[in-house]
């Protein structure tokens, strides 16, 4: 057993180096494509657009990615599309290099770097339960999510830093590097310590696939939850579009500024994910999810204050931001946490990958649609009153659509 519990610590550590590796070089990349799209076209509706390539193949793959991680080595699903990014990535700069850096280019790149990422996501979370002991379940758990909040930071601050001094082709190298780290890493962990299967074997895929959202619709606390998120990842992606927009073209802050600004999000996420990673579980998570959408829906329409006071210096503009974002970091996180205890705690192993997947699919599938609406409004509606009606939406939306009571929570999870 002393050997197992080494085993789980040594998890834990190859986990968070490789994971944060691989994220961070990704963190870059993202920020760093995503200021170019919109600096190079100064449109809302292209920048959309380059987000909707990063979201669709997560909505297409994450229910694929699912019943793929309950039927075959997830070990072999974590390396394997870390090693394809890698791919992807050096692929992507040999042809900048021959030819010249392209909005197809960066959409292709961003679509399928998605793709992987699907079953990257899907597998990890699928297979913690069975990488540490129940007693560190939650600790893992925040400790991922540190690591997303990490490497969001560094990400965003160090692009925004590197942006004006080097091009984009060398973001693309500096990615397929970290990808191809992380997939060794990844090599070396011990994805089914505490189950001795290496894979899960289905009757067929397309009833594999049926069975897990039968699991999620049977799951009332879950099935609410998830029918939330849709709305709420709608009216979300007003801040998406509407933020680099704000802070760029209508305030006039630098790349690094706007950087640091997006790093204060994972700021929050970082600090409260290791707060959390030695507190006590929360009882009532579903009253934990009503309160957290409820500051968020306020903290949303604290977006537009700037807005409607144009004479505020660029310096208090830039704290007041930083400030927001950071709140927005720890709001999210104290909603985030308890879900995904949730959900690995009253799901069947055999069903985790599929429950994932069919989570991320969901929580994303209105995704395209926001970003569409919200990037055509932009160029022709004011932002301010974008932000403050979908800051009135999503209050109204944790009010109204979480209607799950307390007492219809799993009776193990309301003893944690």
């Amino acid at each position: 057993m002393d050997v197992q519990l080494a085993l789980a610590s040594r998890n834990i550590v190859l986990f968070t180096i490789g994971k944060f590796i691989s994220l961070f070089g990704a963190s870059m990349y993202t920020f760093a494509a995503g200021l170019y799209v919109l600096k190079m076209t100064g449109s809302g509706t292209s920048f959309a657009l380059a987000l909707i390539c990063g979201s669709v193949p997560r909505i297409i793959c994450g229910p694929i990615a699912g019943a793929v991680a309950d039927r075959v080595n997830r070990k072999l699903l974590v390396a394997g599309a870390d090693f394809i990014s890698a791919l992807v990535m050096l692929l992507m700069f040999t042809i900048c290099m021959l030819s010249s850096i392209s909005l197809p280019v960066l959409y292709v790149s961003t679509a399928l770097l998605a793709i992987c990422a699907s079953f990257f996501s899907v597998a990890f979370s699928a297979a913690l339960p069975a990488m540490v002991d129940d007693d560190r379940l939650q600790k893992a758990g925040s400790i991922n999510q540190a690591v997303i909040s990490l490497s969001s930071i560094l990400g965003p601050v160090l692009g925004g830093i590197l942006y004006s001094l080097l091009p984009l082709t060398a973001f693309m190298l500096l990615n397929a590097t970290a990808f191809l780290v992380g997939g060794i890493l990844s090599c070396f962990i011990r994805f089914y310590l505490y189950n001795s299967q290496e894979a899960k074997e289905a009757a067929a895929f397309l009833e594999s696939l049926r069975e897990g959202f039968q699991h999620v619709q049977q799951n009332r606390v879950l099935f609410s939850i998830l029918k939330t998120a849709i709305l709420v990842n709608f009216f979300f992606c007003a801040s998406t579009i509407a933020l680099p927009y704000v802070l760029v073209k209508q305030l006039g802050l630098t790349s690094g500024q706007y950087g640091t600004v997006q790093g204060m999000f994972s700021v929050g996420m970082l600090a409260t994910s290791l707060v959390l990673a030695v507190r006590k579980e929360t009882a009532d998570k579903v009253k934990a999810v009503r309160v957290g959408l409820t500051i968020l829906a306020l903290l949303f329409m604290g977006l537009a204050v700037p807005l409607l006071l144009p004479h505020l210096p660029k310096t208090a503009v830039f704290a007041y931001y930083m400030t927001l974002m950071a709140s927005f970091g720890i709001t999210v996180i104290t909603v985030n946490i308890p879900i995904q205890v949730l959900v690995q705690r009253t799901t069947p192993s055999q069903y985790l990958g599929r429950v994932f997947g069919l989570v991320e699919t969901i929580a994303s599938a209105i995704t395209p649609l926001g970003m569409v609406l919200f990037g055509f409004l932009i160029d022709y509606v004011p932002t301010a009153a974008i932000l403050l009606c979908s800051g009135v939406c999503l209050l109204l939306t944790a009010w109204v659509g979480m209607k799950v009571k307390e007492s219809e929570q799993p009776a193990e999870v309301q003893a944690g």
